[in-house]
């Protein structure tokens, strides 16, 4: 009998043999032709990439987003995304909703910086011919809430407007890819509005400085958000355990999404990278569990992490950065930014979180979406051990096995889902009109 962690492990063996065959040059010679990085300082929009991904790269292989679309592909579910807005590549074409700049108040629906669309293709991207990267669930929705001035700063007054425009929308899942060093009571109070409106808010935690201690980062601080943090294909964070404020995990190795226009691909990095897989992977629990409250969700997605290496509890390590270029935006005076400078990608410390003890887990998609069951959180514990039904090994004959076992014995359950999806999600959209 296969036990959970050699599952695990060699699930987590494979998706870094990915890694180390395409950085060592045992991948085939097509992927020496890798996605450039995202440009980041450069006073010109962003332009389309000349290349188009065609190799595996470890970020998507180590989450398995195909793992989970017999059970979901995050139908009806809509994730508003606070960045820097989404152009209308191939792969997003009939994946967005117009979007809106929440700095003018005005219609915004390209993306000049490009980091807004490579995480929107991380979140939800459709397959495409001849390319590699998707989306974690390909059937939802997002809504692009540009939320970055022309400098790209990000203040903390375009954060309070872009999440009450997410919750005006109905947003299921409210992704912030960076943050403020200042709290505000405006800000709490638009936290507040979204949890109220059952709204799973996803936000990424700060970049880790080069020098000096890094800022408690909002909204990422407060309670209620899903801190997340990002992890390399080692397993290490660059930050980890009680005091760092991160809430869960996700890898940003090698990630890879659409450029703002045509068919190619840009390389990105960072905390916002980590926060969409999160976002993505919620997209597909909401759609497969309708019946769960944001908090639950948030719970949930904590409660069946997988356990970090310990490293993950140490310092930042210069290899957690991303390649220079590769977060997408530059450092601007005057303002925090949403992404690290160069060499930056830190987990950054958040007061008042309700951590577990030791080092946050890595977001485990298939678990989340495959518990039999949740016990009660203990007070002050979010990390609970659910039954799981575990993630077999990619490219293993068990994994397909594994995979039709688990589709099989959650048929029932997600039928009755399926019957009951619009009318639970009808309700909680009614419920929250004036």
């Amino acid at each position: 009998m296969t036990t959970p962690s050699a599952t695990r492990g060699g699930r987590l063996a494979v998706a870094a043999a990915v890694a180390c065959l395409t950085a060592a040059g045992g991948a085939p010679a097509s992927a020496a032709a890798r996605a450039p990085d995202l440009p980041s300082a450069s006073d010109k929009c962003v332009g389309p990439s000349p290349q188009v991904e065609q190799e595996p790269f470890w970020a998507q292989a180590r989450m398995e987003p195909e793992q989970l679309w017999p059970l979901s592909r995050g139908r009806g579910v809509l994730v508003a995304l606070l960045d820097t807005g989404a152009g209308r590549p191939p792969a997003l074409r009939d994946a967005l909703r117009p979007g809106l700049d929440a700095v003018t108040g005005q219609p915004a629906n390209g993306d000049c910086r490009g980091r807004g669309t490579a995480l929107a293709g991380i979140i939800a991207a459709r397959p495409q011919t001849g390319a590699s990267p998707v989306g974690m669930a390909p059937e939802a929705t997002v809504l692009p809430i540009r939320v970055v001035d022309g400098k790209g700063n990000m203040s903390r007054q375009a954060i309070v407007a872009g999440i009450r425009a997410a919750v005006d929308a109905d947003a299921d899942v409210i992704v912030v890819g960076g943050g403020v060093p200042t709290d505000g009571a405006d800000l709490r109070d638009a936290v507040a509005e979204a949890i109220d409106a059952d709204a799973l808010l996803v936000a990424a935690v700060a970049p880790q400085p080069r020098n000096g201690e890094p800022p408690t980062w909002y909204p990422a601080a407060y309670p209620q958000a899903l801190a997340v943090g990002a992890v390399n294909a080692a397993g290490k964070a660059d930050a980890g355990g009680p005091d760092a404020g991160v809430d869960l995990l996700a890898p940003v190795t090698g990630a890879v999404g659409p450029s703002p226009s045509g068919p190619g691909h840009y390389a990105v990095g960072g905390p916002a990278v980590a926060a969409s897989y999160v976002a993505g992977t919620a997209a597909l629990l909401r759609a497969y569990r309708p019946e769960l409250s944001q908090e639950e969700v948030r719970r949930r997605l904590i409660a069946t992490a997988e356990p970090a290496s310990p490293a993950a509890a140490g310092t930042a390590k210069p290899d957690l950065a991303p390649a220079d270029g590769g977060s997408g935006l530059a450092p601007a005076e005057g303002g925090p930014v949403l992404a690290p400078a160069e060499g930056g990608s830190g987990l950054a410390p958040a007061e008042g979180l309700p951590l577990a003890t030791g080092a946050p887990g890595i977001v485990d998609a298939y678990a989340a979406l495959t518990a039999v069951s949740m016990p009660p959180a203990a007070a002050g514990d979010g990390r609970q051990a659910p039954l799981v039904l575990p993630s077999p090994v990619p490219g293993d004959p068990a994994r397909r096995v594994a995979g039709l076992v688990a589709a099989a014995a959650a048929v029932a359950t997600a039928a009755a889902f399926a019957l009951i999806a619009t009318v639970i999600h009808g309700r909680r959209r009614r419920t929250r009109q004036p």
